[in-house]
Protein backbone atom coordinates (compact mmCIF):
# COMPACT_ATOMS: atom_id res chain seq x y z
CA UNK A 1 0.00 0.00 0.00
CA UNK A 2 0.83 3.35 -0.87
CA UNK A 3 2.36 5.07 2.23
CA UNK A 4 2.55 9.20 3.30
CA UNK A 5 4.88 10.52 5.85
CA UNK A 6 5.24 14.10 6.95
CA UNK A 7 8.71 14.61 8.20
CA UNK A 8 9.15 17.43 10.85
CA UNK A 9 5.12 17.95 10.31
CA UNK A 10 1.70 16.53 10.98
CA UNK A 11 -0.11 18.83 8.66
CA UNK A 12 -0.11 19.59 4.79
CA UNK A 13 0.49 23.30 5.28
CA UNK A 14 3.93 22.57 7.21
CA UNK A 15 6.70 23.18 5.43
CA UNK A 16 8.72 19.63 5.04
CA UNK A 17 6.73 17.06 3.58
CA UNK A 18 7.63 13.42 2.65
CA UNK A 19 6.35 10.45 0.71
CA UNK A 20 7.90 7.21 0.72
CA UNK A 21 6.52 5.02 -2.22
CA UNK A 22 7.56 1.14 -2.00
CA UNK A 23 7.48 0.57 -5.29
CA UNK A 24 9.17 -3.01 -5.12
CA UNK A 25 10.39 -5.14 -2.14
CA UNK A 26 13.67 -4.10 -3.06
CA UNK A 27 13.52 -0.16 -3.83
CA UNK A 28 11.39 2.50 -1.66
CA UNK A 29 11.11 5.49 -3.70
CA UNK A 30 11.04 8.85 -2.10
CA UNK A 31 9.81 12.44 -2.60
CA UNK A 32 10.56 15.25 0.05
CA UNK A 33 8.80 18.67 -0.61
CA UNK A 34 10.41 21.33 1.42
CA UNK A 35 8.29 24.71 0.97
CA UNK A 36 10.61 26.55 3.68
CA UNK A 37 13.49 26.10 0.95
CA UNK A 38 11.46 25.66 -2.38
CA UNK A 39 13.33 22.41 -2.84
CA UNK A 40 12.17 19.18 -4.32
CA UNK A 41 14.30 16.09 -3.48
CA UNK A 42 14.12 12.59 -4.65
CA UNK A 43 15.54 9.39 -3.79
CA UNK A 44 15.61 5.41 -4.55
CA UNK A 45 16.33 3.35 -1.61
CA UNK A 46 18.25 0.58 -2.49
CA UNK A 47 18.45 -3.04 -0.62
CA UNK A 48 21.47 -4.44 -1.26
CA UNK A 49 20.75 -7.85 -0.22
CA UNK A 50 18.74 -8.27 -3.72
CA UNK A 51 19.53 -4.84 -5.93
CA UNK A 52 22.90 -5.22 -7.71
CA UNK A 53 24.57 -2.27 -8.35
CA UNK A 54 26.78 -1.46 -10.97
CA UNK A 55 28.73 2.02 -12.78
CA UNK A 56 28.34 2.39 -16.41
CA UNK A 57 30.13 4.23 -19.18
CA UNK A 58 27.79 5.94 -21.71
CA UNK A 59 27.88 3.65 -24.72
CA UNK A 60 30.17 1.31 -23.10
CA UNK A 61 33.40 3.39 -24.28
CA UNK A 62 34.69 6.66 -23.29
CA UNK A 63 34.69 7.88 -26.55
CA UNK A 64 32.97 7.25 -29.68
CA UNK A 65 32.26 8.98 -33.40
CA UNK A 66 28.61 10.45 -32.43
CA UNK A 67 27.79 14.18 -31.79
CA UNK A 68 28.79 13.97 -27.93
CA UNK A 69 32.50 12.32 -28.15
CA UNK A 70 31.81 9.10 -25.99
CA UNK A 71 28.12 10.80 -23.57
CA UNK A 72 24.59 9.91 -23.97
CA UNK A 73 21.31 10.96 -21.23
CA UNK A 74 21.21 8.18 -18.26
CA UNK A 75 17.42 7.18 -19.28
CA UNK A 76 19.61 5.45 -22.62
CA UNK A 77 22.26 4.22 -20.27
CA UNK A 78 19.96 2.55 -18.55
CA UNK A 79 18.39 1.04 -22.28
CA UNK A 80 22.09 0.02 -23.18
CA UNK A 81 22.71 -1.80 -20.04
CA UNK A 82 19.37 -3.33 -19.54
CA UNK A 83 19.14 -1.71 -15.69
CA UNK A 84 16.08 -1.22 -13.48
CA UNK A 85 17.28 2.61 -12.67
CA UNK A 86 20.14 4.93 -11.57
CA UNK A 87 21.11 8.12 -11.26
CA UNK A 88 24.14 10.22 -12.96
CA UNK A 89 28.05 9.63 -11.58
CA UNK A 90 31.16 11.06 -12.20
CA UNK A 91 31.62 14.77 -13.49
CA UNK A 92 33.30 15.01 -16.89
CA UNK A 93 35.62 16.80 -19.38
CA UNK A 94 34.10 20.46 -19.91
CA UNK A 95 34.68 23.10 -22.77
CA UNK A 96 34.79 23.39 -26.49
CA UNK A 97 35.50 19.43 -27.46
CA UNK A 98 33.59 17.87 -24.29
CA UNK A 99 33.66 13.98 -24.56
CA UNK A 100 33.05 10.54 -22.02
CA UNK A 101 36.20 11.06 -20.19
CA UNK A 102 35.34 11.00 -16.36
CA UNK A 103 36.90 13.49 -13.99
CA UNK A 104 37.60 10.54 -11.74
CA UNK A 105 38.01 6.90 -11.00
CA UNK A 106 36.19 4.65 -12.62
CA UNK A 107 36.44 0.91 -12.07
CA UNK A 108 33.74 -1.58 -13.42
CA UNK A 109 34.18 -4.79 -12.07
CA UNK A 110 38.01 -4.75 -11.64
CA UNK A 111 38.31 -3.15 -15.00
CA UNK A 112 40.45 0.11 -14.43
CA UNK A 113 38.65 2.83 -17.42
CA UNK A 114 39.51 5.78 -15.69
CA UNK A 115 42.17 6.77 -12.95
CA UNK A 116 42.11 8.62 -9.83
CA UNK A 117 42.69 12.59 -9.74
CA UNK A 118 43.22 14.79 -6.78
CA UNK A 119 41.17 18.22 -5.82
CA UNK A 120 37.99 18.96 -4.03
CA UNK A 121 36.12 17.20 -6.39
CA UNK A 122 38.20 14.10 -6.70
CA UNK A 123 37.19 11.63 -4.22
CA UNK A 124 35.70 8.24 -5.19
CA UNK A 125 33.25 5.70 -3.55
CA UNK A 126 33.44 1.97 -4.12
CA UNK A 127 31.49 -1.58 -2.97
CA UNK A 128 32.11 -4.94 -3.31
CA UNK A 129 30.31 -8.04 -4.80
CA UNK A 130 28.06 -7.66 -1.72
CA UNK A 131 27.69 -4.04 -2.24
CA UNK A 132 29.01 -3.06 0.58
CA UNK A 133 30.18 0.49 0.24
CA UNK A 134 32.95 2.65 1.45
CA UNK A 135 34.73 6.16 1.13
CA UNK A 136 37.80 5.71 -0.93
CA UNK A 137 40.87 8.17 -0.50
CA UNK A 138 42.89 6.99 -3.69
CA UNK A 139 46.31 7.57 -5.38
CA UNK A 140 47.80 6.32 -8.23
CA UNK A 141 51.17 6.54 -10.19
CA UNK A 142 51.37 4.45 -13.72
CA UNK A 143 55.00 4.48 -16.05
CA UNK A 144 56.28 2.94 -19.36
CA UNK A 145 59.32 1.17 -19.83
CA UNK A 146 60.94 1.47 -23.49
CA UNK A 147 63.83 -0.10 -23.33
CA UNK A 148 66.12 1.41 -20.22
CA UNK A 149 64.05 4.18 -20.54
CA UNK A 150 61.13 4.61 -17.92
CA UNK A 151 58.32 7.15 -18.39
CA UNK A 152 55.37 8.39 -16.39
CA UNK A 153 52.04 8.00 -17.76
CA UNK A 154 49.94 11.15 -17.04
CA UNK A 155 46.73 9.96 -17.13
CA UNK A 156 44.39 6.55 -19.18
CA UNK A 157 41.37 7.12 -21.41
CA UNK A 158 41.56 10.82 -21.78
CA UNK A 159 42.00 13.40 -24.07
CA UNK A 160 45.56 13.97 -24.94
CA UNK A 161 47.63 17.71 -24.81
CA UNK A 162 50.87 18.78 -26.25
CA UNK A 163 53.05 18.03 -22.76
CA UNK A 164 51.43 14.21 -21.87
CA UNK A 165 51.86 10.92 -22.29
CA UNK A 166 48.40 8.86 -22.23
CA UNK A 167 47.42 5.13 -22.21
CA UNK A 168 44.42 4.41 -23.98
CA UNK A 169 42.95 1.06 -23.74
CA UNK A 170 40.80 -0.85 -25.58
CA UNK A 171 37.60 0.58 -23.43
CA UNK A 172 38.52 4.10 -24.83
CA UNK A 173 37.43 3.03 -28.43
CA UNK A 174 38.67 6.54 -30.12
CA UNK A 175 41.50 8.86 -28.70
CA UNK A 176 41.70 12.45 -29.09
CA UNK A 177 44.54 15.17 -28.76
CA UNK A 178 44.61 19.16 -28.95
CA UNK A 179 47.71 18.75 -31.03
CA UNK A 180 49.08 16.05 -33.12
CA UNK A 181 50.75 13.23 -31.25
CA UNK A 182 53.30 10.45 -31.65
CA UNK A 183 51.14 7.39 -31.73
CA UNK A 184 52.55 3.75 -30.47
CA UNK A 185 50.30 1.01 -31.22
CA UNK A 186 50.56 -2.16 -28.58
CA UNK A 187 49.28 -5.96 -29.06
CA UNK A 188 46.79 -5.49 -26.36
CA UNK A 189 47.29 -8.04 -23.49
CA UNK A 190 44.36 -10.40 -22.98
CA UNK A 191 42.99 -9.21 -19.83
CA UNK A 192 41.92 -5.80 -19.24
CA UNK A 193 43.96 -3.21 -17.45
CA UNK A 194 43.54 -3.17 -13.82
CA UNK A 195 44.32 -1.52 -10.29
CA UNK A 196 48.09 -3.36 -9.33
CA UNK A 197 48.96 -5.11 -13.17
CA UNK A 198 52.24 -5.22 -15.04
CA UNK A 199 51.46 -5.68 -18.63
CA UNK A 200 54.21 -6.69 -21.41
CA UNK A 201 53.20 -5.53 -24.89
CA UNK A 202 54.36 -6.05 -28.48
CA UNK A 203 54.93 -2.81 -30.58
CA UNK A 204 52.30 -3.31 -33.71
CA UNK A 205 52.48 0.08 -35.48
CA UNK A 206 53.75 3.47 -34.69
CA UNK A 207 52.24 6.54 -36.60
CA UNK A 208 53.02 10.09 -36.19
CA UNK A 209 50.99 13.37 -36.10
CA UNK A 210 47.37 12.13 -35.47
CA UNK A 211 45.21 13.72 -33.15
CA UNK A 212 42.58 11.54 -33.71
CA UNK A 213 42.24 7.79 -34.60
CA UNK A 214 40.02 4.90 -33.85
CA UNK A 215 41.66 2.06 -31.15
CA UNK A 216 41.96 -1.04 -33.36
CA UNK A 217 39.75 -3.95 -31.99
CA UNK A 218 42.76 -5.79 -29.19
CA UNK A 219 45.40 -3.05 -29.20
CA UNK A 220 46.23 -0.55 -26.79
CA UNK A 221 48.06 3.03 -27.83
CA UNK A 222 49.99 4.73 -26.12
CA UNK A 223 50.33 8.44 -27.27
CA UNK A 224 52.64 11.51 -26.67
CA UNK A 225 54.44 14.74 -27.72
CA UNK A 226 56.33 13.97 -31.03
CA UNK A 227 59.04 15.70 -29.01
CA UNK A 228 59.21 13.50 -26.26
CA UNK A 229 58.75 10.86 -28.41
CA UNK A 230 62.25 12.06 -30.74
CA UNK A 231 64.43 12.02 -27.53
CA UNK A 232 63.46 8.50 -26.89
CA UNK A 233 66.09 5.16 -27.87
CA UNK A 234 63.95 4.83 -31.27
CA UNK A 235 61.18 1.95 -30.41
CA UNK A 236 60.78 -0.21 -33.32
CA UNK A 237 57.75 -2.67 -34.48
CA UNK A 238 58.12 -5.69 -32.82
CA UNK A 239 59.65 -4.29 -29.65
CA UNK A 240 58.43 -5.30 -26.06
CA UNK A 241 57.38 -2.51 -23.83
CA UNK A 242 56.08 -2.88 -20.31
CA UNK A 243 53.10 -0.85 -18.47
CA UNK A 244 52.80 -0.66 -14.83
CA UNK A 245 49.50 0.84 -12.98
CA UNK A 246 49.58 1.34 -9.31
CA UNK A 247 46.24 2.35 -7.68
CA UNK A 248 46.53 2.66 -3.43
CA UNK A 249 43.74 3.29 -1.23
CA UNK A 250 41.63 0.35 -1.87
CA UNK A 251 42.00 -3.50 -1.53
CA UNK A 252 41.34 -4.32 -5.05
CA UNK A 253 40.63 -8.31 -4.26
CA UNK A 254 37.53 -6.92 -2.43
CA UNK A 255 36.54 -3.61 -4.56
CA UNK A 256 34.84 -4.10 -7.70
CA UNK A 257 33.37 -1.22 -8.59
CA UNK A 258 34.75 2.34 -7.95
CA UNK A 259 33.01 5.45 -9.30
CA UNK A 260 34.52 9.05 -8.54
CA UNK A 261 33.30 12.74 -7.66
CA UNK A 262 33.25 14.74 -4.43
CA UNK A 263 32.91 15.90 -2.09
CA UNK A 264 32.23 13.69 0.36
CA UNK A 265 28.97 14.50 2.27
CA UNK A 266 28.63 12.39 5.46
CA UNK A 267 31.74 10.62 6.91
CA UNK A 268 31.35 8.19 9.86
CA UNK A 269 27.15 9.42 10.50
CA UNK A 270 28.78 13.22 10.11
CA UNK A 271 27.77 15.96 8.05
CA UNK A 272 30.67 17.45 6.38
CA UNK A 273 31.30 21.32 6.66
CA UNK A 274 32.65 23.68 3.20
CA UNK A 275 33.27 26.89 3.70
CA UNK A 276 30.83 29.77 2.78
CA UNK A 277 33.80 30.90 0.76
CA UNK A 278 33.44 28.24 -1.63
CA UNK A 279 31.36 29.64 -4.25
CA UNK A 280 30.57 25.77 -5.64
CA UNK A 281 29.00 24.58 -2.21
CA UNK A 282 27.35 27.98 -1.24
CA UNK A 283 25.81 28.45 -4.51
CA UNK A 284 22.08 26.59 -4.72
CA UNK A 285 22.74 24.23 -7.15
CA UNK A 286 21.04 21.18 -8.76
CA UNK A 287 22.76 18.51 -6.93
CA UNK A 288 23.05 14.46 -7.06
CA UNK A 289 24.50 11.97 -4.49
CA UNK A 290 25.12 8.40 -3.06
CA UNK A 291 24.83 7.35 0.26
CA UNK A 292 25.18 4.30 2.71
CA UNK A 293 23.02 3.39 5.46
CA UNK A 294 24.33 1.82 9.07
CA UNK A 295 22.37 -1.22 8.11
CA UNK A 296 23.91 -0.95 3.95
CA UNK A 297 21.26 0.15 2.42
CA UNK A 298 21.87 2.54 -0.36
CA UNK A 299 20.60 6.00 -1.49
CA UNK A 300 20.56 7.44 -4.58
CA UNK A 301 19.41 10.96 -4.01
CA UNK A 302 18.83 13.99 -6.57
CA UNK A 303 18.01 17.35 -5.81
CA UNK A 304 16.45 19.37 -8.58
CA UNK A 305 17.44 23.15 -9.13
CA UNK A 306 17.43 26.33 -11.39
CA UNK A 307 13.55 26.34 -11.63
CA UNK A 308 10.99 28.37 -9.91
CA UNK A 309 9.79 25.13 -8.37
CA UNK A 310 13.06 23.74 -6.89
CA UNK A 311 15.88 26.33 -6.44
CA UNK A 312 18.54 23.80 -5.82
CA UNK A 313 20.37 23.17 -2.25
CA UNK A 314 23.90 23.97 -0.83
CA UNK A 315 26.58 21.28 -0.18
CA UNK A 316 25.95 22.02 3.34
CA UNK A 317 22.46 21.49 3.66
CA UNK A 318 22.79 18.31 0.94
CA UNK A 319 25.27 16.69 3.52
CA UNK A 320 22.81 17.17 6.22
CA UNK A 321 20.05 15.69 4.21
CA UNK A 322 21.66 12.79 3.54
CA UNK A 323 22.65 12.46 7.52
CA UNK A 324 18.59 12.93 8.00
CA UNK A 325 17.74 10.50 5.85
CA UNK A 326 19.95 7.81 7.11
CA UNK A 327 23.77 7.91 5.30
CA UNK A 328 26.52 6.90 7.56
CA UNK A 329 28.50 7.99 4.87
CA UNK A 330 27.47 9.52 1.49
CA UNK A 331 29.75 11.49 -1.73
CA UNK A 332 28.22 14.01 -4.01
CA UNK A 333 28.71 13.35 -7.62
CA UNK A 334 28.32 15.80 -10.64
CA UNK A 335 25.20 18.18 -10.46
CA UNK A 336 23.49 20.84 -13.02
CA UNK A 337 21.96 20.21 -15.86
CA UNK A 338 23.58 16.63 -15.00
CA UNK A 339 21.30 15.64 -12.20
CA UNK A 340 18.96 13.33 -13.24
CA UNK A 341 17.51 9.33 -11.58
CA UNK A 342 15.55 7.51 -13.14
CA UNK A 343 13.17 4.17 -12.84
CA UNK A 344 12.49 1.82 -15.85
CA UNK A 345 12.84 4.63 -18.10
CA UNK A 346 11.31 7.19 -16.18
CA UNK A 347 12.94 10.02 -15.39
CA UNK A 348 11.46 10.73 -11.56
CA UNK A 349 13.24 14.37 -11.33
CA UNK A 350 12.59 17.47 -13.63
CA UNK A 351 16.34 18.00 -15.22
CA UNK A 352 17.23 22.17 -14.34
CA UNK A 353 17.41 22.39 -19.04
CA UNK A 354 14.34 20.83 -19.56
CA UNK A 355 15.46 16.96 -21.16
CA UNK A 356 18.10 14.92 -20.00
CA UNK A 357 22.21 16.32 -20.49
CA UNK A 358 24.27 13.95 -22.34
CA UNK A 359 26.77 12.88 -19.34
CA UNK A 360 29.97 10.40 -19.32
CA UNK A 361 28.89 7.78 -17.14
CA UNK A 362 26.28 6.40 -14.35
CA UNK A 363 25.48 4.46 -11.14
CA UNK A 364 22.74 1.47 -12.34
CA UNK A 365 21.09 -0.99 -10.65
CA UNK A 366 19.18 -3.86 -11.11
CA UNK A 367 16.15 -6.05 -9.10
CA UNK A 368 15.43 -9.54 -9.40
CA UNK A 369 12.48 -9.68 -12.64
CA UNK A 370 8.85 -11.01 -11.47
CA UNK A 371 5.79 -12.03 -12.98
CA UNK A 372 3.54 -8.91 -13.83
CA UNK A 373 1.24 -8.56 -10.58
CA UNK A 374 -1.89 -7.98 -12.76
CA UNK A 375 -3.31 -8.27 -15.78
CA UNK A 376 -5.06 -5.08 -15.59
CA UNK A 377 -3.96 -2.24 -17.66
CA UNK A 378 -2.34 0.82 -15.92
CA UNK A 379 -4.31 4.33 -16.42
CA UNK A 380 -4.38 7.63 -14.88
CA UNK A 381 -8.27 8.10 -13.64
CA UNK A 382 -10.95 10.70 -15.29
CA UNK A 383 -7.75 13.19 -15.93
CA UNK A 384 -8.84 17.04 -16.95
CA UNK A 385 -6.76 17.44 -19.98
CA UNK A 386 -7.03 21.27 -19.78
CA UNK A 387 -6.74 23.22 -16.31
CA UNK A 388 -5.91 26.27 -15.11
CA UNK A 389 -2.21 27.78 -14.34
CA UNK A 390 -4.12 29.08 -10.67
CA UNK A 391 -5.61 25.94 -10.03
CA UNK A 392 -4.35 22.39 -8.63
CA UNK A 393 -5.71 19.23 -9.56
CA UNK A 394 -5.77 15.88 -8.16
CA UNK A 395 -4.57 12.68 -10.23
CA UNK A 396 -5.33 8.58 -8.99
CA UNK A 397 -4.22 5.61 -10.73
CA UNK A 398 -6.36 2.55 -11.20
CA UNK A 399 -2.80 0.94 -9.37
CA UNK A 400 -1.16 1.15 -6.32
CA UNK A 401 1.24 1.93 -5.00
CA UNK A 402 3.05 4.66 -8.21
CA UNK A 403 5.42 7.33 -8.50
CA UNK A 404 3.93 10.43 -9.84
CA UNK A 405 6.27 12.42 -12.36
CA UNK A 406 5.72 15.61 -14.47
CA UNK A 407 7.60 17.07 -17.38
CA UNK A 408 7.18 20.30 -18.50
CA UNK A 409 5.38 22.90 -17.47
CA UNK A 410 3.91 21.32 -14.15
CA UNK A 411 5.43 19.71 -11.29
CA UNK A 412 3.41 16.70 -9.24
CA UNK A 413 4.33 15.50 -5.88
CA UNK A 414 3.19 11.79 -4.67
CA UNK A 415 -0.64 12.57 -3.50
CA UNK A 416 -0.97 12.71 -7.10
CA UNK A 417 -1.22 16.93 -6.84
CA UNK A 418 -0.55 18.31 -10.14
CA UNK A 419 1.14 22.01 -9.65
CA UNK A 420 1.13 24.07 -12.98
CA UNK A 421 3.94 26.06 -13.27
CA UNK A 422 2.94 28.35 -16.96
CA UNK A 423 0.99 28.04 -19.66
CA UNK A 424 1.89 25.47 -21.82
CA UNK A 425 1.93 21.23 -22.22
CA UNK A 426 2.62 19.13 -19.06
CA UNK A 427 3.54 15.19 -19.72
CA UNK A 428 2.34 13.42 -16.85
CA UNK A 429 3.27 9.82 -15.94
CA UNK A 430 2.29 7.17 -13.50
CA UNK A 431 4.89 4.11 -13.27
CA UNK A 432 4.62 0.98 -11.72
CA UNK A 433 6.93 -2.29 -11.00
CA UNK A 434 5.68 -3.54 -14.58
CA UNK A 435 4.10 -0.55 -16.56
CA UNK A 436 4.14 3.03 -16.84
CA UNK A 437 1.82 5.29 -18.64
CA UNK A 438 1.51 9.19 -19.41
CA UNK A 439 -1.07 11.58 -20.22
CA UNK A 440 -0.56 14.82 -21.70
CA UNK A 441 -2.35 18.07 -20.14
CA UNK A 442 -2.73 21.61 -21.14
CA UNK A 443 -2.26 24.27 -19.05
CA UNK A 444 -3.98 27.82 -20.07
CA UNK A 445 -4.28 31.33 -18.09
Amino acid sequence: MFVATLALSVALQNPIQIWDVPITPEVTFRMERNSTENTNSFGLLLDPKTVQLNVALAGGTIYDDSTFNGRTTLSKIIEQTNASGGINADFFQWGDDPGGDPSGAMLNLGKLLSRPTKGGRADAIGWDSNTVMSLLDLDWEASVSIGTQIIPIDDINARSDDSEVILHTTDAAHFYATTPQTAIYLQAPDTHLTTNSTNALTIKSIKTTQSKAQIPKGEWVLTMPTTKFDILTKPQIGDQISIKINITGLDSNKVTNVIGGGPDLVVNGIPQSFPTTDSFAETKHPRTAIGSTANGKIWLVVVDGRQSQSVGIKLNDLATKLRDWGCTQAMNLDGGGSSSINFFQTVLNKPSAGSERAIANAITFNIPPVRPQSSNRLSIANPETTISVKQTTMLTANMTPVIWTAQGNAWIDQSGTLHPLKPGKATITATTRDTSTSIEITITE
